[in-house]
């Protein structure tokens, strides 16, 4: 068996890359193999607007499945893996035939599966072509793979001339191992979200979830069940995506507990303009937009004092707790509840951090970005 270093060397004398300078004709083509929904191709949309091109029939320079032609193969297992297979070749047929009209290939990934099986043979080929290679690990459903993914994901990794992971201590930990990790995050637009003033909750406590192992629901559901205790009106909405949804929502059905409500990602906008109180609960860092946009909406927030979140606190306009200290949660949410003044605090200081810190920290925009990275 070879051992590691074995492996690195075996790899090397496969695989010779080499990388140029982006070039001041900056063109980029996104690439998500395995996308096929529209919420994830809004987010590619939104999130680098400035870099997309449409032509005349209302193509752009996003490459997903959802682009190419479709072909019906059954309802079978040999069915669909022959349509994965069929959909991936041409998928790298499209991407190959259009690479060289781009000067970047940004890449996104949606499982470890895909990386291993879609997103190297890209890197390959972007490498082949001498492109700039960049890519994007797209939720946290992959937060440990750049570190947990073995000598193969860590070379690729290593080839790429950026990763783009969601957490700025995530970045330096990979840096240590060799790769260019970066953050670059969307540019916060607040400017069309009116604030509320909220003084009195019911409570409605809003969740922006994402359904993986990062998402601390047992100590979230503790915490609602104390105060539903003393309160038997709270209503809380988790609302996101994830691969463990259907888990997370038997654990709450094995507890009994009503006035829980599971949400979909396109109802949060909604949501926050209806929630009373919002709580953020996650055990790793990540540049946190949810928190960004419920104090935006006038919600008052509590939240773990993880990573980037210290840096969003200023006095008054964030309620902390420790990570698993259900007790303390669920403390805050009835001191929101029976105290008015403290929520109208919160309320208001919250709306005003916002939209200083929103002013201060939009100057990076896509442009700026691909020309500086490392």
């Amino acid at each position: 068996m070879l051992n590691a270093e074995n492996k690195r060397l075996l790899l090397d004398s496969l695989f010779t890359v080499s990388s140029e300078k982006v070039q001041d004709s900056l063109s980029v083509l996104y690439a998500a193999p395995l996308l096929t929904d529209n919420q994830h191709i809004n987010y590619i949309q939104n999130k680098y607007a400035q870099m997309i091109v449409a032509d005349d029939t209302g193509s752009n320079n996003i490459l997903s499945y959802s682009s190419l032609e479709k072909k019906e193969f059954g309802v079978s297992k040999v069915s669909a893996f022959i349509k994965e297979i069929y959909l991936f070749g041409q998928f790298l047929y499209q991407l190959r035939s259009e690479i060289k009209s781009y000067t970047i290939l940004h890449l996104f990934v949606f499982t470890s599966v895909s990386f291993m099986f879609q997103i190297i043979p890209l890197i390959i080929l972007g490498k082949f072509y001498r492109k700039n290679v960049i890519i994007e690990f797209f939720d946290f459903q992959n937060y440990y793979l750049p570190e947990e993914g073995g000598t193969v994901v860590r070379y690729f990794l290593k080839i790429a001339d950026a990763v783009i992971v969601p957490s700025d201590s995530q970045s330096r930990t990979l840096r240590q191992k060799k790769i260019q990790a970066v953050t670059f995050q969307k540019q916060i637009q607040i400017e069309s979200i009116t604030p509320r003033v909220i003084e009195g909750v019911q409570p409605k406590i809003l969740v922006s979830a994402y359904f993986e192992d990062v998402f601390n629901i047992n100590s979230l559901l503790k915490a609602f069940m104390l105060v539903k205790q003393k309160y038997p009106r709270a209503e809380l909405f988790v609302a996101g995506v994830g691969s463990q949804q259907d888990s997370m929502k038997n654990i709450v059905l094995s507890k009994s507990l009503s006035g829980v409500y599971f949400k979909s990602k396109e109802e949060t906008e909604q949501l926050y303009n209806e929630a009373d109180i919002f709580v953020h609960s996650y055990h790793i860092e990540y540049f946190a937009h949810e928190i960004l946009r419920a104090m935006a909406y006038g919600l008052p927030v509590i939240a773990s004092p993880i990573g980037m979140v210290n840096k969003l606190i200023q006095k008054e306009n964030i309620l902390m707790y420790q990570f698993n200290d259900f007790s303390t949660l669920a403390d805050h949410i009835l001191l929101l509840i029976e105290n008015n003044a403290i929520t109208r605090k919160l309320s208001v200081k919250g709306a005003k951090f916002v939209r200083g810190y929103s002013t201060q920290n939009n100057s990076e925009d896509p442009v700026t970005f691909y020309r500086n990275f490392p």
